[in-house]
């Protein structure tokens, strides 16, 4: 993949979901808006990421994305303690 297309599948409204937890929740969100999506497919070493890289998205996505979308999705759902 080129740098362009890297870079134009970051943005906003584009599929890759790559950035800050906040970022990357609030293209879930959008996502959802738009499609109704009720589950979602994670490619979490794409790019040949390291290991431990990989591990930190991953925990990342259930602490801090998955929260969050739920939370924007469903106000009134209660995250379990």
């Amino acid at each position: 993949m080129s740098r362009p297309d890297f870079t134009d599948g970051t943005g906003p409204d584009r599929p890759l979901m790559i950035g800050t937890a906040e970022h990357v929740a609030e293209k879930l969100v959008r996502l959802h808006d738009v499609v109704g999506y009720d589950r979602v497919q994670l490619l979490a070493d794409w790019g040949g990421l390291p290991p431990g890289r990989v591990r930190e998205s991953v925990h990342r996505l259930g602490r801090e994305i998955a929260p969050a979308v739920r939370a924007a999705i469903d106000p009134t759902r209660k995250e379990p303690a």
